[in-house]
């Protein structure tokens, strides 16, 4: 057993990472609040923000609102009483990124700082233009009938570095559709894929999403790359229209390892 409060929190919220990127949300909310539970007990004030980070964007991945909301806001009362600021600056980011303005914004006023405030104004430029968002990113998404086109911007720079795929699926998780990217799109940038008949309800609420393999530069985070899933995606259904939003990279996670998966890359 884990007996320091520290090195339990780090292992039960990368466990629950774990378990939410396997399809069960239900174990990975008991875990993450347990993790929590344990950084509660963590009086080293230079681990504790790290770990409630974690927490908080391991809680972002839940499928569940109720779950998370209600994860975010035992992490967000510890944050704003230990005045943790770097806490304070993802609270503030995972609240813009589910367009909780008025959440961001009061948080921001009380025990926000600059820094805090920049994130806020440069979040709130991605989702008005979600070309300034970093990772392989869904620009445009076009339906006609049952065939749709999609326009994708990715930071391609080689076989190991690229946009391998984009896919379809449901608000749930669900893969209704992948389409596999097998060149390196150096130009032009951004470009076009299409999809042809699809069987979709053109009523069905959908995801459209891409997947990065390798890794990209990431301005602003703990680290300064990332793979896979980018926080952003297109919501909207075949019969209307589609919009940028922002998601967990860790949602529905599980994917990246359904068929079908890429092939040769074609130089």
């Amino acid at each position: 057993d884990i007996t320091d409060a520290a090195s339990k929190s780090y292992a039960l919220s990368n466990i629950a990472t774990l378990y939410a990127q396997l399809d069960d949300g239900e174990t990975a909310a008991k875990l993450l609040q347990n993790a929590f539970n344990s950084a509660q007990a963590i009086t080293d004030d230079y681990s504790k923000p790290y770990v409630l980070i974690d927490i908080a964007t391991a809680s972002w991945s839940l499928r569940s609102a109720a779950e998370r909301q209600s994860l975010f806001d035992t992490v967000e009362d510890v944050a704003k009483r230990g005045k943790y600021g770097e806490v304070i600056r993802q609270m503030v980011s995972l609240h813009a990124k589910q367009q909780q303005w008025n959440r961001a914004l009061s948080l921001l006023r009380g025990h926000g700082n600059v820094v805090s405030f920049a994130e806020l104004l440069t979040i709130r430029a991605e989702n008005r233009n979600p070309r300034f968002i970093d990772g392989a990113v869904m620009l445009s998404a076009t339906a006609k009938g049952n065939d749709l086109e999609v326009e994708i911007q990715s930071p391609d720079q080689s076989c190991d570095h690229r946009a391998v795929w984009w896919e379809v699926i449901t608000p749930d998780g669900e893969l209704l559709e992948r389409q596999l990217l097998n060149t390196v799109h150096h130009d032009p940038q951004p470009f076009t894929r299409q999809l042809s008949a699809l069987n979709i309800d053109p009523n069905q609420e959908i995801l459209i999403r891409a997947y990065f393999q390798g890794s990209y530069s990431v301005a602003r985070e703990r680290g300064d790359s990332r793979s896979g899933y980018t926080d952003q995606a297109l919501r909207g259904s075949l019969a209307t229209s589609f919009k940028s939003v922002r998601i967990s990279p860790d949602f529905a996670r599980w994917l990246e390892r359904e068929d079908p998966q890429p092939g040769p890359c074609e130089k």
